[in-house]
């Protein structure tokens, strides 16, 4: 792999590329900022494959790879790298083309596994809290009877919800892109993190949102082992929120469910999510031992 050292590199490969092969069929995501973001971090390098390109942005425990590629491309070339590769395609609901399954084809000819499929799903925020506003409450004066409470994350948190976020066995580390201390302050002081405390502010379970083009993203939800499937802890964190994206004008909450999550789907049922019509597949090249 080799490093893109500015913006400029990035841009000119992929013009280079498109001339060469033309329309380049693609799974990247980023938009300009963070494209910026990750070069400036040193964390974006590419590597050549048949008829286009791979960037890998290093996410410390994983690369995750966008391809540029000819939609006449034979073969996906990948050297083998010294930890996971994930490589997340984004579709729409109802059916893939011919193009996606071919590619479907060459990721896993090239070892990928499919590790996971999600649909995203929405809330109207307003309307969330009209249904479920008084459960809410109520969940929330329950918790103070066993000596709980919901606080938003200071500074003081960080450092243990990161803990009990990385020692969650149902988050999956491809699901939780790297950011550096300062940008987790910075989340944390723009009120991104939420907790539940106990009566000596040990923390029980922890909440991350994200304010992303005018909606609120939820990427992950976790809660001490010992606190699962008890005092409703997911329900009012949920509550905090739809009054946190209703206070600063975000009307939907989004997230994404694993397609085969049967609790997770029950549950978000019953609080009105609505397919947003995207759905992803998640592939995982393990990492070369050799």
């Amino acid at each position: 792999m080799e490093q893109i050292i500015s913006l400029k590199q990035y841009e000119q490969l992929l013009k280079g590329t498109r001339k060469q092969y033309g329309r380049l069929h693609t799974n990247c995501f980023m938009l300009a900022p963070e494209t910026e973001r990750v070069i400036e971090q040193g964390r974006l390098y590419f590597e050549e494959t048949d008829q286009g390109l791979l960037f890998f942005v290093d996410e410390k425990r994983y690369y995750q790879v966008y391809f540029h590629i000819s939609p006449d491309v034979k073969k996906l070339q990948m050297i083998p790298k010294k930890k996971p590769v994930l490589i997340r395609i984004i579709y729409m609901q109802g059916g893939k083309s011919h193009l996606q399954n071919k590619i479907d084809k060459l990721i896993a000819e090239a070892g990928f596994s499919l590790l996971d499929s999600t649909t995203q799903v929405y809330t109207v925020a307003k309307d969330n809290l009209v249904v479920m506003g008084a459960m809410y409450e109520r969940m929330e004066n329950l918790l103070k009877e066993y000596g709980m409470r919901l606080v938003v994350a200071g500074e003081e948190h960080l450092d243990e919800i990161l803990k009990l976020r990385d020692s969650e066995p149902e988050l999956k580390m491809f699901h939780i892109p790297f950011h550096t201390r300062e940008e987790e302050l910075q989340i944390i002081r723009e009120g991104g993190y939420a907790c539940v405390v106990d009566h000596s502010n040990s923390i029980c379970a922890a909440r991350k949102t994200e304010r992303m083009m005018g909606s609120l993203y939820s990427p992950w939800f976790c809660v001490k082992s010992e606190y699962k499937d008890k005092y409703g802890l997911g329900i009012v964190m949920t509550g905090f929120e739809m009054k946190y994206a209703c206070e600063h004008d975000l009307p939907r909450v989004y997230g994404w469910i694993a397609n085969d999550n049967v609790r997770s789907w029950n549950y978000h049922k019953r609080l009105g999510v609505i397919c947003s019509g995207k759905v992803a597949d998640e592939w995982v090249l393990q990492e070369n031992r050799g």
